[in-house]
């Protein structure tokens, strides 16, 4: 992405913590949650979470090494903060 952007701080990626990611699955409406139709639910719920987790290293480790930025959303901020973390982000005024 990098190459296609006039200003790094045009871009920023949102990266969930394993645990946010963890909680936003189990607070799905079970007729969602796919993963319980599997053979083994379980195993499919930590392998969904892990596939999630390496492609958000993944993002992270890219945007580190092309200097653009990323957000970690963990739930610890509400909707305001988040929205104020994200127009610093990307430079925006408040």
């Amino acid at each position: 992405m990098r190459p296609h952007l006039s200003d790094p701080r045009h871009a920023l990626w949102l990266l969930q913590t394993p645990e946010f990611r963890r909680a936003a699955l189990a607070a799905r409406d079970r007729s969602q949650a796919f993963w319980l139709r599997t053979t083994d639910p379980g195993r499919a719920l930590a392998n969904l979470l892990e596939r999630d987790e390496l492609f958000s290293q993944a993002v992270a480790d890219e945007a580190a090494s092309n200097g653009l930025s990323t957000l970690l959303i963990d739930g610890a901020r509400s909707v305001d903060e988040t929205a104020d973390a994200l127009a610093d982000g990307f430079g925006l005024p408040r």
